[in-house]
């Protein structure tokens, strides 16, 4: 039997990075890997804004901004890809 290794890390967004204010939770990375050393799973949980109705913690969120926020799930899953190099077994 093996044992497994599970790891994860919260996805937050900081609105203003000169001012800090409270931070907007967006999800988590879950990454499960064998003992046996092989490609680890990943899981990515978690919601995006809706670009048309933004929370009002997000309204002050310029364009920069907008664009991080929109798109994060996909963003982590291209890192995690990219990470694990060419040949190996995608998502």
């Amino acid at each position: 039997m093996s044992r497994l290794k599970i790891r994860w890390a919260e996805v937050e967004y900081q609105p203003d990075i000169q001012s800090p204010k409270p931070v907007v939770p967006l999800g988590v990375v879950v990454m499960v890997a064998l003992d046996d050393g092989k490609t680890p799973a990943w899981l990515i949980v978690g919601r995006e804004p809706n670009p048309d109705n933004l929370p009002a913690v997000l309204k002050d969120v310029g364009p920069l901004g907008r664009s991080q926020l929109i798109g994060w799930g996909t963003s982590i899953a291209r890192d995690i890809l990219e990470g694990q190099g060419e040949g190996r077994r995608h998502l």
